[in-house]
């Protein structure tokens, strides 16, 4: 009797998914990294590399989980990705990713130095004639 390959992925996607969810349950960090490593190999779906971020940041290993939710759209996974931005001192990159940017994107263009004043109105007082 022949089974069906792409069942026999989806079951052993599901397996080790649930694995690594108990390995974190369970704060054991090291086999949940290998258990998801091999999950992502397996199938690398956008879910399965939240997965894998979140184990290596667990981990400690923000710079890890960077490298693979580096160009990630879900919400979840820029969060995540602005998480380990933060603790690797990327801030605009943070910042991009919780406004929706992504990794990777180009900054918003900075908003005008100083606006031309409106016909009529009154010429703007420099700071340094103030008292």
């Amino acid at each position: 009797m022949l089974v069906d390959q792409g069942q026999d992925d989806r079951h052993l996607e599901a397996f080790l998914a649930e694995c690594v969810h108990e390995s974190l349950a369970n704060y054991q960090l090291a086999n949940s990294v290998f258990l998801c490593e091999r999950l992502y190999a397996a199938c690398p779906t956008e879910t399965n590399a939240h997965l894998l971020a979140t184990c290596y940041y667990r981990s400690k290993q923000a710079h890890r989980a960077y490298s693979v939710l580096r160009g990630a759209t879900s919400s979840q996974c820029r969060y995540l990705f602005a998480l380990c931005c933060y603790d690797l001192k990327r801030l605009p990159e943070a910042e991009r990713a919780l406004a929706g940017a992504g990794a990777g994107a180009t900054p918003p263009a900075p908003p005008p130095a100083a606006a031309e004043p409106r016909a009529g109105a009154p010429p703007s007082t420099p700071a340094s004639d103030v008292p």
